[in-house]
């Protein structure tokens, strides 16, 4: 396939060319050699457990007689310096280079016939080659050698050729021949064989690198090649067959990290991790766990497949955790609502599911069969809970912001038999741990709690109009006739008007009954500016003067009679009273009575405030 390039000793008789590390060797065998007289079972014995292909050169051709004078030759002609003797000696030199030069190219045609004409045992086998050249019969010896040696060689029928294909692998978008199993295609062949190959070594006890999954296989009989080894190892990650852990932790590397290739590949990485087999779960557990899915899921076409089943169970676990996050992150955490235990035993089943380790699949199935009752249970009961926050929660907050405005006014609903009735029947199902069946009957109730409630809204808005419109008209009398003081009431006029709307805007009578002291309070200020501004216009009093002396009348004269009428004297003007309005409340404090003398004393209390009130000279006015 031109991927492969073996790399082979090479040995001419006992002497190596070069270095001697490499798992093949390449023997040539000259008259001189010790295996030149060997017999054939002693050639087939050193072939096969030195994994050589040895060539027995033919003594037909002349090839060592000719080498050895052309090396005689070569060493006298080095031993002179041409270029300082006398012409004719130099000649002869120069005649016996080329001399040798010839017998070295005609030893080398002799050498090729010998290698065409020689014997060939390869790997313990004698092989017979019909070749033209000599180099057509070494690469057909080498060739047996290698599939003799690397007999599993040809496992490996899928390669790669960069790092981003091993990528692609993990992220499983690296497109798969197709091939029927057993066929052995998409290097079925040899994945099954590192499979087997790390359960032998889990048997024995052996915890395997990935240093030494590559040393193995790339190794006799195999021959893999580095990145290959890596690629078939990130295929079995992504089947789920086995998983890569840092060596003496339990910490399993995750293929979204940036180096994952590295562990795979890189050697200063592979000896510190671990590759570990996942196990797997039994027949009889992955039919029950089957089984139990289809009446879960209500999915019929689970097959009694591992990867499968995992999945699928994984995946709806994962589905209805997200659920139950959602529901009490964004539903119970602004409402009240119905199921909320419901949701979080939801939540702890899926979590106590999903946080077994993905490569426990016995402990995951075992314990999802242990749960089943809870899980159908929670799977019907959740249900409920969904449909709920499909239509019905509509109702529930409706009935909730209702029963919040009437809550506080209940009292007023008392004698409304059938209103309070409906408000009652509301707050039941309200209450109920599961009123889903029920929440149907909550608009018709509804309707009646909320036709009494506008009722008791529309009464308390007129109410308190009309005692808006009442400290109206109080605050235009008492400031008639003075500007300043008209003026400062038509500002409180004003402000009151633009309460009056807000009241008639409002739809709680809650609301509505907290306004009522902010609006005494502005009626008593603006009641107070007014009297100040009263206060301040009224005219300053004259001291009194003593009475000038009165002389003694002059005797009467005869004219004068004793009937003249007396001199007429002018009435005493009425003097302006202030009207001092006074919050009832501030005086008629909240009492509890339990006797004659209870009562005595707080009305004899009452008189004397009020007594100390009227005392004042002003004119007081409860409101």
């Amino acid at each position: 396939n031109g991927r492969y390039d073996f790399q082979y000793d090479q040995y001419v008789d006992e002497t190596v060319n070069g270095s001697s590390n490499s798992k093949i060797r390449l023997r040539i065998v000259t008259r001189n050699g010790n295996l030149y007289d060997a017999s054939e079972p002693q050639l087939i014995t050193t072939s096969r457990e030195n994994n050589e292909a040895i060539i027995i050169l033919s003594d037909s051709s002349p090839y060592f007689a000719q080498l050895e004078e052309s090396e005689r030759i070569r060493k006298y002609v080095s031993m002179h310096n041409v270029s300082l003797m006398p012409e004719s000696l130099a000649e002869i030199v120069r005649k016996r280079n080329n001399e040798s030069t010839r017998l070295l190219s005609e030893a080398k045609e002799n050498i090729e016939k010998a290698i065409r004409d020689g014997r060939v045992i390869v790997a313990g086998e004698i092989q017979q080659y019909n070749t033209d050249t000599a180099k057509s019969k070494i690469e057909h010896a080498m060739k047996d050698l290698i599939q003799f040696v690397f007999s599993s060689n040809n496992m490996v029928n899928d390669f790669v050729d960069s790092d981003a294909e091993i990528k692609d692998i993990l992220k499983m978008r690296r497109p798969v021949t197709t091939g029927f199993s057993g066929s052995g295609a998409n290097n079925e062949f040899a994945l099954n064989e590192i499979v087997k190959w790390l359960s032998a070594k889990k048997q024995l006890g052996f915890v395997v690198s990935v240093g030494e999954i590559q040393r193995h296989f790339s190794d006799i009989p195999f021959g893999w090649r580095e990145i290959d080894i890596a690629a078939m190892l990130a295929t079995l990650v992504v089947k789920q067959k086995i998983e890569l852990i840092l060596s003496r932790t339990n910490v399993v590397a995750d293929t979204s990290e940036a180096q994952y290739v590295d562990y795979l590949r890189k050697r200063s990485l592979i000896d510190n991790y671990a590759v570990k087999l996942k196990e797997h779960a039994s027949e009889e557990l992955l039919k029950k766990s089957s089984k139990f899915l289809r009446e879960y899921e209500g999915i019929m076409d689970i097959k009694d497949d591992e990867d499968k089943i995992l999945e699928t169970a994984r995946t709806s676990f994962r589905t209805q955790l997200e659920n139950s996050n959602n529901l009490l992150s964004n539903k119970y955490s602004r409402g009240n609502y119905p199921g909320k235990k419901i949701v979080n035993t939801c939540k702890s089943l899926m979590t106590e599911l999903l946080g077994i380790n993905q490569n426990e699949p016995t402990r995951f199935l075992q314990t999802m069969l242990k749960k089943q009752d809870d899980l159908l249970d929670n799977r019907d009961d959740m249900k409920k809970v969904n449909s709920f926050f499909g239509a019905q929660s509509v109702i529930f907050d409706e009935a909730t912001a209702l029963m919040t405005l009437i809550e506080p006014n209940i009292d007023y609903f008392v004698s409304d038999t059938e209103a309070y009735a409906s408000i009652n029947k509301i707050k039941d199902i309200l209450a109920l741990n599961e009123p889903y069946n029920r929440i149907k009957e909550i608009p018709e109730e509804m309707a009646v709690a909320r036709k009494a409630y506008e009722n008791l809204l529309q009464s308390r808005k007129n109410e308190v109009a009309a005692k808006i419109d009442g400290f109206i008209i109080e605050l235009t009398e008492v400031a008639k006739g003075v500007a300043d003081a008209e003026l400062e009431a038509k500002s409180a006029v004003s402000e009151l008007l633009d309460r009056k709307s807000h009241i008639e805007k409002a739809d709680s009578v809650t609301d509505i009954d907290a306004m009522i002291p902010r609006l005494e309070r502005i009626k008593n200020i603006r009641f107070e500016k007014i009297e100040q501004i009263l206060s301040d216009n009224k005219p300053p009093v004259e001291p009194e003067q003593e009475p000038n002396p009165v002389p003694n009348p002059a005797p009467k004269t005869a004219t004068e009679t004793t009937d003249q009428p007396a001199p007429k004297q002018e009435p005493p003007k009425p003097v302006k009273r202030r009207v001092r309005l006074v919050n009832k409340n501030e005086y008629c404090k909240t009492a509890t009575f339990n006797c004659q003398a209870d009562v005595d004393s707080y009305i004899e209390k009452l008189k004397k405030e009020l007594s100390d009130l009227v005392a004042t000279g002003d004119i007081i006015k409860f409101n």
